[in-house]
């Protein structure tokens, strides 16, 4: 392997996610794999795209109306026990066609008493056949909204919340989203985008 600080020689870097390698050769010509990136500590970080062509990258969508100005459970999703894998968040879509103040919370490890109803994650390789390990359900109950961890506000239109896998859902654990209106009987959406990897 060629010497970083010496510029004559190529130079190779080999991840550990996939094996794929990235170069920069003697000519200061980078030769990066399109599916990572290489950062300033040269950590190997997996793209959306890359989970994206393994068929491991899924998205949740919820839609209704808030008919009062209380703190509402919109999307909860677990990482079961012994899954086998990590949930990554990577971004979160919000917004509201109306002239009012929306704000969504996004809480880790809630205490949820009643599941709501179940949602088939979307899978976002059209030409994957995998699914999601993940169990996600609309409209949960809980007594508890857990720790909150991201906070965010959007007052008419859509506002993306980067992430960037910046929040983990390891095995066992849990996140829950929230939204709150400024005012009764008011619509809302949200989609989620996350990566699944194996441990």
């Amino acid at each position: 392997m060629g010497d970083l600080d010496y510029r004559t020689q190529d130079v190779t870097l080999k991840d550990d996610i996939s094996g794929n390698k990235q170069s920069v050769n003697s000519d200061n010509e980078a030769l990066v794999h399109d599916q990572h990136i290489v950062d300033a500590i040269n950590q190997v970080t997996a793209t959306p795209h890359y989970y994206q062509e393994l068929g491991n990258y899924y998205s949740a969508v919820a839609g209704g109306t808030l008919a009062n100005k209380n703190e509402t459970e919109i999307i909860w999703w677990e990482n079961p026990v012994a899954s086998g894998m990590d949930i990554e968040l990577y971004d979160i879509d919000m917004g509201t066609p109306n002239n009012i103040t929306f704000l969504m919370r996004l809480y880790l490890n809630p205490t949820v008493t009643v599941n709501g109803t179940a949602y088939t994650p979307v899978q976002l390789n059209a030409g994957s056949t995998n699914t999601s390990d993940a169990n996600v359900y609309t409209l949960p109950t809980t007594t508890d909204y857990g720790t909150l961890a991201d906070i965010a506000v959007v007052t008419i239109g859509t506002l993306r919340v980067p992430l960037d896998f910046g929040i983990a859902i390891d095995e066992g654990d849990s996140a829950l989203i929230t939204m709150q209106a400024s005012s009764a009987n008011n619509d809302y959406f949200l989609a989620i985008k996350w990566a699944e990897d194996s441990d």
